[in-house]
């Protein structure tokens, strides 16, 4: 009976270590209702739907290499976050992500770099989302929240603006390249 007992346990403890049934720790400083916590909470709500449960908040003080530290970049600076260089150069967007078997490191210049980074490394570990509601979104069978991925990017486009067939928005860059 007791060694029935004990391989139950053990299968128990298996299939919730490698289904992610415990919450994942998360090292941030985010706030109530800020870009941050925002990104956070999309970050496990797709996760969630790949049978992941939620995750705890914790300070960045207490990061010791494992679950998701998730930050901006002046704060990755404060706790001795090593970030390449080069991230400060790519402006308002820039997002680096640095993750293995059992950490992801997420940092963004801004808020907004942040929640890209949220979903470009979704978009590592597969999920795909071509427009909003579920008929459109492409959710894998995960055996873990991490994957071996090493991202330093910006966004690749120089105008934002919709110039609804108008000319080049204002942008002599734009104007000068098509002539």
């Amino acid at each position: 009976m007791l060694n029935r007992f004990i391989k139950i346990l053990l299968v128990f403890t298996v299939c919730t270590s490698l289904r992610g049934w415990s919450q994942t720790g998360v090292y941030t400083n985010a706030g109530s209702g800020d870009t941050l916590s925002k990104a956070i909470d999309d970050l496990f709500l797709q996760l969630g739907k790949a049978g992941y449960a939620g995750y705890k908040l914790n300070s960045p003080l207490s990061w010791a290499g494992k679950g998701f530290l998730i930050l901006k970049t002046d704060e990755a600076s404060q706790y001795k976050i090593t970030v390449p260089a080069k991230l400060k150069q790519y402006g308002p967007e820039g997002l680096y992500i640095k993750s293995d078997d059992q950490s992801a490191i997420i940092i963004g210049n801004t808020g907004l770099a942040v929640q890209q980074a949220v979903y470009t490394y979704l978009d590592r570990l597969g999920f795909r989302f071509l427009l909003p509601g579920e008929i459109w979104e492409v959710i894998p069978s995960l055996r873990s929240v991490y994957k071996k991925t090493e991202i330093l990017t910006r966004p690749d486009y120089d105008n934002r603006t919709i110039a609804n067939g108008h000319g080049y928005a204002n942008s002599k860059k734009i104007e000068t390249d098509f002539k």
